[in-house]
């Protein structure tokens, strides 16, 4: 093998996909904020001053209806799993709903410690994306 020198600025190319320079997280939270800030204006003013933050980790009790079986149609706690800057900007968010009941599928559902709450467990199979209206 020969040996390659740096080019002339003195720092080695750093290779990506296609010869481009590889792109670091910070760049691509940029890029979902831009896309997050272009959806955002075509809401009206109202509709994005009536809203309370809504935060990727938050619990909120969602209202699962309408609903149809097997899915289970009610109120309960459900964990906000999309991002931050998309739930600021967009009118619904992706959700991971909570059961009391024990696992009956292991790889299906989580046990979770929530403070203030029973011992909870995700369901993974009921991950759903839903309006802020109905948190």
């Amino acid at each position: 093998m020969r040996e390659v020198a740096p080019p002339p600025g003195g720092r080695a190319p750093r290779h990506g996909r296609g010869g481009r320079p590889l792109r670091g997280i910070p760049a691509r939270d940029a890029r979902r904020a831009s896309l997050a800030r272009r959806v955002d204006e075509r809401r009206s003013r109202t509709a994005r001053q009536a809203e309370a933050p809504v935060k990727r980790g938050s619990a909120y009790g969602i209202n699962l209806e309408p609903s149809s079986p097997p899915e289970r149609g009610k109120v309960r706690p459900g964990i906000v799993v999309s991002n931050s800057i998309q739930n600021q900007r967009l009118d619904s968010v992706v959700i991971v709903p909570l059961s009391s009941r024990a696992p009956e599928i292991w790889p299906l559902r989580f046990r979770l410690e929530l403070p203030g709450m029973n011992a909870s467990y995700a369901v993974i199979p009921g991950i759903r994306q839903m309006s802020k209206s109905r948190l």
